[in-house]
């Protein structure tokens, strides 16, 4: 009896202590709150169930209770957080950043932009993730042309990458060459700039032509008034003076060449210590001839006893010097006994002395030593001792046996194939400091004569060094794929900028039927009818697919005929389109774990194994049900030492002796020693492609 009053008390009590909410449950920015609420109190224990905003999302029930007289959430944890949109997608030629949010989510917005050179083609050049996902498709950027250029009258055009009358590309530079009597006036050089427009206008080339000249101190002796390009104008100077350089001068298109003019040439009064000279005046000028003797004991320095002044002074310089020979001084060598022979000098004609020579130096009888003679002219010979170079050395080149050489003579080198002295050249020469260049032979970048696709080169060169230009034209019928039938390759630090290939135009059938899509019908209806009627299409034809409604292009929608061939259509695929896993690759995997379904816009990326060398890019992206191409992991390059025994052939650097490559890698060789090359030089610097490797082949010398 007495339980039963306590269990009666406790019922009581709770009724008397539980408090109702005075008002429906509150409702946050980013939640709906489900069901009707009147502005009323609500009992203890009743509950109230959310759902998020469009563009947000939660994980599980949003619920709230009434417990004490407030709303308390029944698992705080769960709230509306932004929906994410996924990648927005990258376009070619182009870049995006984060203009609202700094995450790829509900509200977000990125603002494309199109690189240097290029401009977009999309009216929206934005994105913005929506509550259904990325609004706009992926802009598009286009590069930027610039209209045909022409030859200026007189002139022509010596450079361009495609054929007249089409448009040119930003970054193309076209360069203009005036005819023969003719001279520019204005830019060399134009290139199709960021704008759409050229750098500058196009030159003008206008007849070289030259005024005869008014020459002071000196006169005209051809009697023209006007000259063309290389007509030569003759003058003379007047008497004691003369022309700086030749009497004559050239019309160029820079004007005459040289300058001409007359200069006054004077020579002081000669200064002969122990000797007199006759005329004496106070100026003399050019031609003028003096005559001078010597005093007793003393004789003229050099033969003959006249001196004419002339622009560069007296010829030749007049001097006595005491009879005959002084103390001789010995570049490069030296007297036996000088220091015997000192109180004897000077000495007279005749006289004879023994000398050595340094080492490395030698007399003109190529000996380490000789007499040197006291004559009337002086002292003979006149270079007692001469440089004298060894050759017997050269590192990474050939020689033979040793040699030795004279002053001033050269020597040709041979380097190996990759290896150039220096200065770029084949010879060395002696000089009073040794060989120059020094005997070594450098490393040099060079590229062979590359193989022609349905083309041709007028240069008759094997091997070309680096930043060299090489010119190709393409077969009749057949261009490059610039679309023009003349180009260039230039030789860079992996070989040349590209393969010179040429493609031959063939037109191209009835283009391919598509799901969901047909060819646009914006073409002119005579061009139309005309294509209908041969069922043909002239090579660079481009067509429009358009999609059924509901339905979006994968790719782009338009198609070009192309050699032959038709490029790729697109596929009109449903809008909505979601992705399986991404597809897999050989020696590599994903970087995340892969899902079941992935929304339109999702990236994920790929690495390749220990070893293996990634082509393309790593990251692939969901768009309309498909994903992007992944990428390849290209196989290493295992050196095997079998076939280097059997070829006889070993690294040619140390550092470098590793038994495996990654694809792209360079690996060079050598033949063993008493083994020559049986293979080009060229095959020695081998490049490993995707696990592939030629080897070079040497062979006994002397078999």
């Amino acid at each position: 009896m007495r339980l039963s009053a306590k269990i009666i008390w406790l019922i009581l009590w709770t009724v008397c202590t539980a408090e109702d909410c005075q008002g429906p449950p509150p409702i946050g920015d980013t939640e709906i709150l489900l069901g009707s609420w009147p502005d009323q109190p609500y009992t203890e224990g009743t509950q109230a169930t959310y759902k998020c905003h469009p563009g947000y999302r939660t994980l599980g029930t949003i619920k709230r209770a009434c417990r004490n007289g407030e709303w308390v959430a029944l698992n705080p944890a769960r709230i509306c957080q932004k929906k994410p949109c996924g990648h927005p997608g990258d376009t070619p030629f182009g870049s995006f950043h984060l203009e609202v949010g700094n995450k790829f989510e509900y509200g977000a917005k990125v603002v494309y932009k199109c690189d240097e050179g290029y401009r977009m083609l999309s009216e929206n050049n934005f994105r913005e993730c929506k509550a259904e996902g990325w609004t706009n498709d992926i802009p598009i950027c286009k590069v930027v042309t610039c209209l045909p250029v022409t030859e200026p009258e007189n002139g022509r055009i010596i450079s361009s990458a495609i054929e007249p009358d089409e448009e040119y590309y930003f970054g193309q530079v076209v360069q203009f060459e005036c005819n023969s009597g003719f001279k520019h006036e204005g830019h060399k050089e134009i290139y199709c700039s960021v704008n759409g427009h050229w750098s500058n206008e196009k030159p003008r080339c206008v007849e070289i032509s030259c005024t005869s000249p008014e020459i002071r101190n000196g006169y005209s002796v051809s009697p023209k008034k006007i000259y063309k390009e290389n007509e030569i104008f003759q003058y003379k100077c007047n008497q004691g003076f003369e022309n700086n350089e030749r009497g004559n001068a050239t019309c160029t298109s820079s004007g005459w060449s040289p300058s001409p003019s007359c200069e006054e040439v004077t020579c002081n009064p000669p200064y002969i210590p122990n000797g007199v000279y006759s005329p004496q005046r106070i100026k003399h000028r050019t031609e003028d001839e003096i005559r001078y003797e010597c005093k007793s004991d003393f004789y003229p320095a050099t033969r003959g006893n006249t001196a004419k002044c002339t622009s560069s002074g007296w010829i030749p310089l007049p001097r006595c010097s005491l009879k005959p020979c002084d103390f001789p001084e010995i570049k490069h060598g030296r007297l036996y006994y000088k220091e015997r022979y000192r109180p004897y000098i000077p000495v007279p004609i005749g006289q004879q002395y023994f000398y050595a020579c340094d080492d490395n130096f030698v007399s003109p009888s190529k000996l380490y030593w000789g007499f040197i003679r006291c004559t009337k002219e002086g002292w003979l010979p006149e270079v007692p001792c001469i440089r004298q170079c060894i050759f017997n050395f050269v590192e990474n080149g050939h020689y033979s046996r040793e040699t030795r050489h004279l002053l001033n003579e050269s020597v040709k080198v041979d380097c190996y194939p990759g290896y150039s002295l220096s200065n770029g050249q084949n010879t060395v020469t002696c000089t009073e400091n040794g060989w120059s260049p020094p005997l070594k032979c450098i490393r040099i970048k060079s590229c062979d004569m590359p193989a022609f696709e349905n083309a041709k080169t007028k240069s008759n060169a094997t091997w070309f060094k680096l930043k060299d230009k090489l010119d190709y034209e393409c077969n009749v019928g057949f261009e490059n794929r610039f679309r023009s039938a003349k180009g260039s390759i230039v030789c860079q630090e992996n070989g040349w900028s590209h393969k010179p290939t040429c493609y031959e135009k063939l037109s191209c059938s009835q283009p391919p039927d598509i799901d969901h899509g047909r060819i646009s019908p914006s073409r002119s209806s005579e061009e139309r009818k005309e294509a209908i009627e041969s069922r043909q299409y002239a090579h660079g034809t481009k067509l429009n697919y358009i999609c059924e409604d509901g339905f979006t292009a994968s790719e782009e929608d338009e198609i070009t005929c192309y050699m032959g061939k038709w490029s790729p259509p697109p596929r009109c695929v449903d809008s909505s389109g979601k992705c399986g896993p991404p597809p897999p690759i050989d020696n590599g995997d994903l970087t995340s774990f892969p899902l079941a379904v992935y929304p339109t816009g999702s990236a994920v990326e790929y690495q390749c194994q220990s070893l293996y060398q990634l082509e393309g890019s790593k990251t692939v992206i969901c768009r309309n049900g498909k994903w992007s191409n992944p990428p390849k992991c290209l196989h290493a390059c295992v050196i095997s030492k079998e076939i280097m025994e059997r070829y006889h052939i070993t690294f040619r650097w140390k550092e470098q002796q590793k038994l495996y490559a990654s694809s792209g890698d360079t690996v060079e060789f050598v033949c063993k020693y008493g083994y020559s090359p049986s293979t080009q030089s060229q095959s020695f610097l081998t490049r490993c492609i995707d696990g592939h490797l030629e080897y070079p082949l040497c062979m006994n010398r002397y078999s």
